[in-house]
């Protein structure tokens, strides 16, 4: 009988051991999500950023020693820019 007891509180720690494990991988799990869209939101606001950067450097450029072709594909990454960057 004494077997059977000491079965039972066996079982009884796993299956405490098996919830704890349980809560802490829902808790590293969470964490990892959190840390995941941070790292998405600081790519995005890097992409954007270099973005920035190339569009002042396109409103930046001499364009008196362009083709009109130059010209105009320089307007055209503008615009294609200025819709991504102000969109809304």
């Amino acid at each position: 009988m004494d077997v059977i007891v000491i079965l039972g509180d066996n079982i009884e720690k796993i299956i405490k051991v098996q919830q704890d494990r349980k809560v802490e991988c829902e808790k590293v799990m969470e964490a990892q999500l959190k840390i995941s869209n941070a790292n998405l939101k600081a790519a995005t606001e890097e992409k954007e950023a270099r973005m920035f950067q190339v569009y002042n450097s396109l409103l930046n450029q001499d364009t008196s020693h362009m083709s009109e072709d130059q010209k105009a594909n320089r307007d055209k990454a503008l615009r294609k820019l200025e819709e991504k960057l102000f969109a809304d």
